[in-house]
């Protein structure tokens, strides 16, 4: 049984196609800068978006909170002023 999955492992092993251990190219040197300048730009342009969309969703996050606090606090009043006096 032992046998069956050695010869079996072995035929796995030598019919995968063997890996390249890194990244080789045909491109010239100038190529591979210009695609990487272009590369970072976009990554620029990604982080920016983001950036802006962190200080929008922050901005209402403390907007929110602001009108929760201020509706907290009027509500407390009115229930206050509303409530039956004592004589």
């Amino acid at each position: 049984m032992k046998l069956k999955h050695t010869i079996f492992i072995l035929f796995l092993a030598s019919a995968c196609p063997k890996a390249q251990a890194g990244w080789f190219s045909n491109e010239t040197e100038k190529e591979l800068q210009k695609e990487l300048v272009q590369t970072e730009e976009q990554l620029l342009q990604q982080h920016k978006a983001t950036d802006q969309w962190e200080i929008i969703a922050g901005v209402l996050g403390v907007g929110c909170i602001l009108l929760f606090v201020i509706g907290t606090a009027i509500g407390a009043k009115t229930r206050h002023a509303s409530s039956p006096k004592p004589e």
